[in-house]
């Protein structure tokens, strides 16, 4: 089990990235985490203009994680990042332990070697984002329900019951890791434990969601985006029944053939070949085959499985993303494994055919497939890593996202600390720079945006996305705006002042 440890750690150094993503909830995770250590009350955020406002959309136990890293290390990226590394490598772990004992040693091994070095998992060990973490806190819920057989309610089911409690806290998402724990307990007719689970859930996660509630007015901000047809155009309503099915099927081709590609190598041009689409294909072919033939007898993972799954289809498709697949990889394999065990058991051709170890044969192509895409990449980030760590704040960025920094940087430098801005990134922005900032609307009325614009004091205009939306409001009201800084040629950022009216 070392073996794989070791070489997921040794793999995920040689892509680290060691540059802050330029994403917003990276940056919202690292002011979370800064909050517990501000002189103010907890968990709170001043982002927006304004007094502090208490944070409800992303639950506390990773920026708490995160606090307890800069108790240690002060705000440094790069231990944050180590934390996340941490769980990605605790998660392989985890997963062999899970595993080890289900499979024959010529299936368990290059299983467990190919979830060692999944590009998926990599790519999350190095960003100060909840998805490690998540990971490596469904793994071990649902080891420790799946040990939970006895009659008294023993050690293994109030471990499942804190685990699921830290999944919702961890990402929201995780009440489906609640409910499928709770599906399991209704499937096998275990009552007692249904009513205990049930109850002491929802007493530990209701007072989340009334503190959501009393804050947006909303249950959850998530449930109110997931009814949109558009989360970036919300003007356009609600799905109605034809927009739902339309949905399901696309979410369900672009989770195929897209996002689980990316799982299985880290090269995008390698993503859209069609041996890739077809290795998708199977691999979530053989996955669904897996499920039907556990649900004779469902435990936990189904019902944690299905339910994410489900959401996964009925999620916007305009932010799909293979972060949301992350947590189903490790169970995804189980159940292709599965597949392929019973048909090697129970179908005599296949028998025949396949007791030479198709199982293995696959899970061999998806380590070397994850290994080599990774080190066809390890060149570049070890050379961008040994550029950071020697003092080049934005090696690795690319122009555009070099200016907009070096934007933030004249920002602090000149602007009053009291200043309000109007910026694509209001979160990444705060970071950098400590000024409020709000997001323009993403709508194609000029004036819509400048009455946004209007609520501020200066613009950061940048970015294609920034110039579509927001170029179009400035070049209405081009005589609004005084120009103070920009910097140079590729992709331009500029800093405006909004003149007030006379």
């Amino acid at each position: 089990m070392l073996v794989f440890l070791g070489l997921h750690v040794a793999i995920a150094l040689a892509v680290f990235e060691p540059k802050l993503h330029t994403g917003g909830d990276n940056a919202m995770y690292m002011l979370l985490a800064d909050s517990f250590h501000g002189q103010g009350a907890v968990y709170h955020t001043n982002i927006d203009p304004g007094p502090p406002t208490p944070h409800t959309k992303y639950p506390p136990v990773f920026p708490a994680l995160l606090a307890f890293v800069q108790l240690l290390f002060g705000q440094s990226v790069l231990a944050f990042k180590a934390l996340s590394l941490a769980a990605t490598t605790l998660s392989v772990y985890l997963f062999c332990r899970w595993t080890r004992g289900s499979f024959r040693r010529s299936v368990w091994i290059p299983m467990c070697a190919a979830f060692a070095v999944n590009p998926i998992v990599i790519e999350y060990s190095h960003w100060i984002l909840t998805e490690a973490a998540f990971l490596l806190l469904s793994l071990a819920t649902l080891a420790v329900v799946e040990r939970d057989r006895g009659e008294r309610l023993g050690r293994w089911f109030w471990l499942g019951l804190l685990g699921g409690a830290l999944c919702f806290y961890t990402r929201q998402i995780g009440a489906l890791m609640i409910a499928g724990v709770a599906l399991s307990y209704l499937a096998g007719r275990r009552w007692r434990r249904l009513l205990v689970y049930g109850g002491l859930s929802a007493a530990v996660t209701v007072p989340w969601l009334l503190a959501s509630s009393r804050v947006t007015g909303e249950s959850s901000p998530y449930f109110e985006e997931f009814r949109l047809r558009d989360v970036y155009a919300p003007e356009e309503g609600y799905l109605d029944l034809a927009g739902w099915v339309g949905r399901i099927f696309d979410n369900l081709s672009d989770y195929v053939f897209v996002q689980i590609p990316r799982t299985l190598a880290a090269i995008p041009a390698w993503h859209t070949s069609w041996i890739m689409d077809v290795a998708s294909f199977l691999l979530a072919a053989l996955a669904v085959v897996g499920l039907a033939l556990r649900l004779r007898r469902p435990q936990a993972t189904e019902g944690y499985f299905l339910l994410t799954a489900a959401a996964l289809l009925l999620f916007a498709q305009t932010v799909n993303d293979v972060r949301y697949l992350m947590p189903l990889v490790p169970i995804i394999f189980v159940y292709a494994a599965g597949a392929m065990e019973a048909g090697r058991e129970r179908i005599g051709w296949l028998r025949r055919r396949l007791k030479r170890g198709l199982p293995t044969a696959v899970f061999v192509s998806f380590f070397a497939l994850g290994t080599v895409s990774q080190a066809v990449l390890a060149p570049r980030t070890l050379a961008t890593g040994r550029r950071v760590l020697g003092g080049e704040s934005y090696a690795g960025y690319q122009p555009h996202w070099v200016n907009f920094f070096q934007a933030m940087d004249w920002v602090e430098a000149n602007t009053p600390a009291d200043a309000v801005f109007t910026v694509r990134k209001p979160r990444l922005f705060h970071l950098h720079t400590g000024r409020s900032g709000v997001v323009y609307p993403f709508s194609n009325d000029p004036e819509t945006v400048f009455a946004q614009v209007e609520t501020t004091d200066y613009v950061i205009l940048s970015s294609e996305n920034t110039s579509v939306y927001l170029g179009t409001a400035i070049a209405a009201h081009l005589n609004r705006f005084e120009l103070l800084f920009q910097t140079p040629e590729p992709a331009p950022t500029y800093v405006l002042r909004l003149i007030p009216e006379p």
